[in-house]
């Protein structure tokens, strides 16, 4: 906070060495070294005795003091009763019309030095030039020739041959930024509640305009465009990072604190906005963490996750997977597709279908009586449709066809008197269709010599006879 009143006071002097500029409003005053001043005063505040406490109303002035004089209470809905003491204060009123934009505080700055490009293979490097590689760190030439063909292995300190360069390590790259503004703070053992910035929005009974609480823009007009992998380090908007030994709690965490009861603050608590927001994803898991998304479990909480929209997909799972691509309590898919269940599997109004070798789909009950449909429920047969009770009612082998049709008939694939299955006491009493029956058999005709009639046999125990 001393380094943002600091600035702060530095750039308000700076604007009153300028007569052009600043001739309309006073210098600060030096006389009384506990103070440093309000701008836009004929007589300077004196802030060294008891706290200066300034109000809410007040609509306009700068306040700088080198102790902690200066004390305000900030927006109605955010800490009015509590008091903020401060080293300085920065007060404005918006004055113009719809066609002119104001800042309560201006900053600057042009940043066209400092640039380490990446490393390229056989390409000559003047002495003094830099790259930046090996996660950001930065080297710089100390004599001059071609790189090799090859990327070197970076050291983390001292120097490396790279073809006829020398490279010298040279600092992390986040040492040689430049910054618009910079704001540091630390929090000791004994230290409090710690806010390195608190910036509090509130919209009066009325606003009807839109308002950003905080806005990030990145105009990007660099002529690359930014992917995965790329060379040139990509732009971002918000960068929340850190240099740890311990687990902190949250990197963003949204909260409200809505007066009314059961009226949430946010419709979204994030929200990816324009069809061309993001050119792959709205968001990106790229972390080595246990889980990409986790949620907590509330009473009014209706879905974890909710997919509602004119997609292709609605789910897509295409990643390499040890254990299961979808896993829950009793509940998987298999890398291979196949889904284990030890509870009921609903589909209403659509189908339920798996694909691949020796899959199958069980509907039983504890007593085995549902639907069983196996791709191979064998090794010789293709395939099995189970209706099945206490014993199996019904079996349809796919390797032919069986048919209960919409107008009552039943159509089955035709065999052949050569291809009728034995007829023996394991088979007695079942059905087929031969091809090649004989024109005009008698009931209970032993079936023995072929013809080119189509016929209705059955299996007696011992001999296959016409119907």
């Amino acid at each position: 906070m001393k380094k943002l009143a600091t600035l702060a006071f530095a750039a308000l002097y700076f604007l009153s060495t300028f007569p052009a500029i600043a001739q309309s409003l006073p210098s600060p005053s030096f006389a009384n070294p506990n103070v440093m001043g309000r701008l836009g005063m004929t007589a300077p505040n004196a802030l060294s005795g008891s706290p200066t406490t300034v109000p809410w109303a007040t609509p306009n002035g700068a306040w700088f003091a080198p102790t902690w004089n200066v004390r305000y209470y900030g927006l109605p809905d955010f800490g009015s009763t509590t008091p903020v003491y401060t080293q300085g204060l920065l007060k404005c009123a918006g004055t113009e019309t719809a066609n002119t934009y104001q800042s309560c505080f201006g900053v600057e700055m042009l940043n066209n030095t400092g640039a380490a490009p990446p490393w390229t293979a056989s390409t000559a490097y003047p002495l003094d030039s830099f790259t930046q590689v090996n996660g950001g760190k930065v080297y710089k030439v100390t004599t001059a020739g071609t790189s090799g063909a090859s990327e070197p292995t970076w050291p983390a300190s001292g120097t490396v041959v790279d073809g006829t360069v020398t490279w010298t390590y040279q600092n992390d790259g986040q040492h040689n930024a430049k910054s618009g503004i910079t704001a540091s703070s630390s929090s000791g053992a004994n230290g409090g509640n710690h806010w390195l910035f608190n910036p509090n929005c509130k919209i009066e009974a009325g606003f009807k305009s839109q308002l950003y609480c905080i806005e990030l823009d990145v105009g990007n007009h660099s002529g690359f465009d930014w992917s995965p992998g790329s060379a040139v380090p990509g732009p971002l908007a918000l960068w929340i990072g850190g240099a740890t030994d311990n687990t902190s709690g949250t990197a963003v965490s949204v909260g409200s604190q809505n007066s009314i009861s059961g009226k949430p603050a946010w419709y979204w608590a994030f929200h990816c906005n324009n069809a061309l927001a993001a050119g792959q994803t709205c968001f990106e898991d790229w972390s080595n963490s246990v889980s990409a998304l986790h949620t907590a479990s509330f009473a009014t909480k209706t879905h974890d996750v909710w997919l509602q929209a004119s997609s292709q997909n609605g789910l897509y799972l295409n990643g390499t997977y040890s254990n299961a691509q979808i896993q829950g309590n009793n509940f998987q898919v298999a890398p291979s597709g196949a889904v284990t269940s030890g509870g009921a599997i609903t589909s209403t109004g659509g189908t339920l279908a798996t694909v691949g070798d020796n899959t199958r789909i069980n509907m039983l009950t504890a007593d085995n009586r549902g639907f069983r449909a196996f791709n191979t429920s064998s090794g010789t047969t293709l395939g099995s449709l189970i209706f099945q009770g206490t014993t199996d009612n019904f079996i349809s082998s796919f390797a032919t066809s069986f048919s209960i049709n919409g107008d009552g008939t039943v159509s089955m694939d035709r065999l052949t008197v050569a291809t009728l299955p034995a007829c023996n006491g394991g088979n007695a009493g079942k059905m087929t269709v031969i091809s090649n029956g004989i024109a005009s058999p008698t009931y209970l005709q032993t079936v023995s010599t072929t013809g080119s009639t189509t016929r209705k046999v059955f299996c007696d125990g011992s001999n296959w006879q016409y119907d």
